[in-house]
């Protein structure tokens, strides 16, 4: 199945177990022009330069099947902090040299992504998986020494202020992707229409 979103053209694969895959399209020019116009910060802006690639994220098992639960999950992942951070530091890190000791988020043993990717410097250096649940300041990589060339702050407070499993209970907090000033066009979103725009804010 592959199905057109605000996000680009996502292809849904199933494995053996079938757990479902979302094939994002993060390597793509409108992918990044997409994702540039949700950027909240300079750091963010800075992740976003950088080259990116395509990637695959699990899909939440709650949503169940068919293009409806595809738009369902990319609404969410543009919507909640975690889970765009997460899309930035997979589709632009590279893979960590161990995996991260919590087992990055994993639910019923099968994580949000097939890789340990992290960024140095970025949240503190946590894995796009642990950081995807808002747990960045208990990811074992945040451990590691930063960078020697990088005098960034590495604090990820910001995260640290939902600690639970957010794998998605369906609260409104960490949403905020935009100041409600910055509203964008919600083509493609799931819940949104002509009379009934989703305001980001």
């Amino acid at each position: 199945m592959s199905v057109i979103t605000a996000l680009g053209q996502i292809a849904v694969r199933e494995d053996e177990s079938r757990t479902r895959w979302l094939l994002l399209p993060t390597g793509t020019a409108a992918n990044r022009a997409f994702l540039s116009r949700l950027a909240i910060n300079d750091e963010e802006r800075r992740l976003l330069a950088m080259p990116s690639r395509d990637i695959e994220v699990r899909m939440d098992g709650n949503l169940g099947r068919g293009e409806a639960a595809v738009m369902d999950m990319v609404a969410r992942i543009v919507r909640r902090e975690s889970y765009f951070r997460a899309v930035l530091i997979h589709s632009r890190g590279q893979p960590a040299a161990s995996r991260c000791a919590n087992r990055c988020a994993s639910l019923n043993s099968v994580p949000r992504f097939l890789e340990c990717v992290r960024i140095p410097g970025f949240q503190g250096g946590a894995c796009s998986s642990c950081i995807w649940q808002s747990h960045g300041s208990r990811c074992a990589h945040t451990r590691l020494p930063p960078p020697a060339d990088n005098d960034e702050d590495d604090d990820d407070d910001e995260d640290d202020e939902d600690d639970e499993d957010d794998d998605d209970d369906g609260s409104e907090d960490d949403r905020a992707r935009v100041p409600v000033s910055r509203r964008i066009d919600n083509a493609g979103l799931a819940g949104s229409s002509p009379s009934r725009a989703i305001t980001l804010f």
